[in-house]
Parts: structure tokens; sequence; C-alpha cells
């Protein structure tokens, strides 16, 4: 019986570990989450910003670099 009481207590603070694990991964999700939150309403109080003019070149990691052709000025209007 005193063996079975060890393996007992040896579950039970296996179980205490990882209940205390749960309890910082749920307070993680939720420090996490409200960071997304506030992330989330930053963006909708600034409005979208094209980022496309302000990209003159791209490098890859190998090394190669691009440029983009220019792009149409969009208040233009082309008439067919």
């Amino acid at each position: 019986m005193h063996e079975n009481d060890k393996t007992l207590e040896n579950i039970h603070a296996k179980f205490g570990s990882f209940s205390s694990t749960m309890k910082d991964q749920l307070s993680f999700n939720r420090t996490l989450e409200t960071q997304l939150a506030k992330f989330g309403s930053a963006i909708l109080v600034h409005p979208a910003i094209s980022h496309r003019e302000k990209v003159n070149a791209v490098t890859t990691r190998g090394g190669s670099s691009t440029r983009d052709p220019p792009h149409p000025n969009p208040k233009q209007e082309h008439y067919i």
C-alpha cells in the first residue's frame, strides 16, 4: 500500500505541474489576445497606407535585385 501512496503522490505532483503550465499558457494567450486587439484597433484608426509607392526595389536572399515598372497614375483616365 505504501508504494501506491508514493505513486499517487507522484501523479498528483505531475498533475499540479501540468495545471500550473496550463494556467501560464492561458495567461499568455490572454496577453496575446489583448495585444492583437490593440493592434487591430490601431489599424482601424489609421487609414491604410499604400506601401507599394514606398518600395523602390526588392533584394532576394540570393542577392538578386529587381525593380518594378512605374505604376500608372490612378488619377489619369483612359478613354478608348
